[in-house]
């Protein structure tokens, strides 16, 4: 009695199996490139704030002002200066990489620069800053990825 039926409806256990594989490669594809994304957005909004900043900057120093900063002052100096000042409204610029807010004062010729330094950090976040860079004219003045 065994009876077979001629309509038999269903997955065979070796599509099953290709289907599960075929997702998993694509997985370990988009993954990594889905981090990629939120790394460049965290420097993307570091590089803009590092802008920004600058334009303070430039705007304090415009009605004949100096900001009262050395070189080597860390975010937390730059900020409270620019508070103390009334271009902030608070004292605290936050970056979202480990990335550092370095600032260097105008000596002779020599323009001061405010710069994002990169250098020391994951080699990716390295080459997408190099990226950035090479998309922006005044380039070597605001970021910094190596010594």
């Amino acid at each position: 009695m065994n009876h077979k039926e001629g309509n038999q409806k269903g997955f065979t256990m070796i599509e099953l199996v290709g289907a599960v594989l075929l997702m998993g490669i694509m997985g370990s594809l988009i993954i990594p490139a889905f981090g990629n994304m939120v790394v460049k957005s965290k420097l993307s909004t570091d590089v803009s704030t590092v802008k920004t900043v600058k334009r303070l900057i430039d705007a304090y120093n415009a009605e004949g002002n100096i900001p009262a900063m050395t070189s080597g002052d860390s975010v937390t100096t730059i900020g409270e200066n620019l508070f103390d000042a009334g271009y902030l409204e608070s004292a605290t610029i936050n970056l979202q990489t480990k990335g550092k807010l370095e600032y260097t004062a105008a000596t002779g010729s020599s323009a001061s620069m405010l710069r994002l330094d990169v250098s020391g950090m994951d080699g990716n976040l390295v080459n997408l800053a190099n990226k950035m860079i090479a998309s922006d004219s005044d380039n070597e003045n605001w970021i910094k990825t190596s010594e």
